[in-house]
């Protein structure tokens, strides 16, 4: 069993020196998939260009959701102000802080025929 460990050893040992020194692109094996490791390089440099795009799109995304609450509430707000400025009663309270003299109509609205 210690031999077979040792062997076992060796020849990844012996692998290793030849990855690191280049010889293994020398054997024929290895050139003839070299289309295939070139392929599957490609794909992961895809494969890491398409994450880093979503979370690009991602944190956009999560950046116009807030711009769009903080103008939702804008609106909210500039429609509560419209509402409560064109209420008669400010509009009569606004002509009086002006010294606008108009007078509120005593006849009630009709229709025309």
């Amino acid at each position: 069993m210690v031999k077979i460990k040792n062997r076992t050893l060796q020849t990844i040992g012996e692998y290793a020196k030849g990855v690191i020194s280049g010889n293994i692109l020398k054997r024929e094996e290895v050139r003839r998939r070299i289309p295939y490791i070139t392929f599957i390089a490609f794909l992961m440099f895809l494969y890491i260009a398409n994450s880093y795009q979503t979370q690009r799109l991602q944190r956009k995304y999560i950046r116009m959701n807030r711009e769009v609450q903080e103008l939702r509430a804008k609106s909210l707000s500039f429609t509560e102000k419209r509402m409560t400025s064109t209420r008669q009663s400010q509009i009569i309270k606004e002509l009086n802080e002006r010294n606008i003299d108009l007078e509120e109509s005593v006849i009630p609205p009709f229709k025309l025929e």
